[in-house]
């Protein structure tokens, strides 16, 4: 948020309420979805090469429990079976 208001001179009330009015999200909400879909890509296109644990540091989590239950909550999937889904 920090470089949001930097970088557009908006106040961060002023930017969750941008954000909630354009994405239906808060910032928050929103990067935690870019960071999921960019997991959920990288799983399924490097499944042999990469583990998840790998691909859930390399996004950004840095707890690899809350990031299987997000991951699973937003696709219905646990990571460790995409990953081994053909």
């Amino acid at each position: 948020m920090a470089d949001l208001k930097t970088f557009t001179g908006y106040s961060e009330r002023s930017l969750q309420l941008l954000f909630q009015k354009y994405f239906s999200k808060t910032p928050f909400e929103y990067i935690e979805e870019q960071r999921l879909m960019l997991a959920y890509e990288l799983i399924k296109s490097h499944k042999k090469t990469r583990k998840t644990t790998d691909v859930a540091l390399d996004v950004g989590y840095k707890h690899l429990g809350r990031f299987s239950v997000n991951f699973k909550a937003r696709f219905g999937i646990h990571p460790s079976v995409l990953a081994k889904t053909s």
